[in-house]
């Protein structure tokens, strides 16, 4: 992100537009834009977009509720001089336990798929039998 002038919403006061500003650069000086647009499940055009105040890409007090509900302790660890690099490893940790969710929710899904199938396979297995022995017995 080339420059950081993002706009002010009507419902952001300037005191807080002022401070969301400092963070904001406290944030991306040691931190790429696009993972700190990960964090916020924004889009990462989107992102750099309302940063640099793009067409109609303001800061609104719901914007700020969601950067500074995500990223506060971000920003309470960077004054605190921890390294960029571990808070990036601590806030990717918090995706696992999702991933990990999703995973075992595909796990099960495809053990109960398979149960199914098998399930049918042996009603048809008993089908073709009872149609073996249905012929036999016409036949003989």
């Amino acid at each position: 992100m080339s420059e950081i002038n993002p706009r002010p919403g009507k419902d952001v006061g300037p005191k807080v537009f002022e401070q969301f500003v400092e963070d904001l650069k406290l944030v991306i000086g040691p931190i790429k834009p696009e993972t700190v647009a990960k964090w916020l499940n924004m889009d990462a055009a989107n992102f750099s977009n309302k940063m640099r105040g793009v067409g109609k890409n303001t800061v609104t007090t719901a914007f700020l509720v969601n950067f500074y509900g995500k990223l506060s302790s971000v920003i309470e660890k960077i004054h605190r001089k921890v390294p960029a690099h571990q808070i990036i490893m601590e806030m990717e940790r918090v995706e696992e336990p999702e991933t990990y969710k999703n995973l075992h929710e595909e796990m099960r899904l495809l053990k109960e798929t398979v149960e199914n199938q098998g399930r049918m396979l042996s009603k048809h297995e008993a089908a073709i039998q009872a149609l073996k022995g249905a012929k036999g017995g016409e036949g003989g």
